[in-house]
């Protein structure tokens, strides 16, 4: 008995130094080249109706999604819906015009997390855009959030956005066929 006593006291003070050991950040930056002026490409990024037809979200995370405000301003709401209900939403925070929209997403699980996602826009060999990821995960939940995969789950789906978006914006750009 005093031995799994001990086990358990140790595991716990492990888990307790991890917490703060192991930084409760997540950042990185993604990148791809879109064969598209930069002003289809910021418009399908910047119009939340735009943005569901090719990002990788809804189908992930069996989520509908529901615009409120005037799309494609600071303040606009993507508001995603599982069952029907809320099961989060992100905001147009900021913009610079055909340069760069960031969107702040809010979790309402139990990490409470408020990530936000830079998308920067720029004029290169096609578009280039960057994805800017950055998160603080309050402790210790940072620990499972990086322990079970849900940070490398969402960086994957991250790289999906920019394949998606790519798609989208060069079949936008793309001469119609006269009929």
């Amino acid at each position: 008995m005093y031995a799994a006593s001990v086990v358990i006291a140790s595991l716990y003070a492990l888990v307790g130094i991890a917490a703060y050991v192991v930084s409760n950040e997540i950042r990185y930056s993604e990148r791809v080249r879109v064969d598209a002026p930069r002003e289809v490409v910021f418009e399908a990024i910047l119009s939340q109706k735009e943005l569901m037809a090719w990002s990788a979200w809804p189908e992930a995370t069996g989520s509908d999604c529901r615009v409120e405000g005037e799309d494609g301003i600071v303040g606009t709401k993507l508001v995603y819906l599982t069952n029907g209900k809320p099961a989060g939403s992100q905001t147009v925070t900021d913009v610079a015009e055909n340069e760069s929209v960031t969107l702040e997403l809010e979790d309402p699980s139990p990490f409470r997390q408020k990530p936000t996602v830079k998308f920067l826009v720029e004029e290169g060999d096609g578009t280039e855009v960057t994805l800017q990821f950055v998160n603080v995960v309050r402790r210790p939940f940072h620990l499972v959030v990086k322990g079970v995969g849900i940070a490398a789950w969402t960086r994957e789906l991250h790289r999906k956005d920019l394949q998606g978006l790519k798609a989208y914006a060069e079949k936008q750009a793309a001469p119609q066929p006269q009929g």
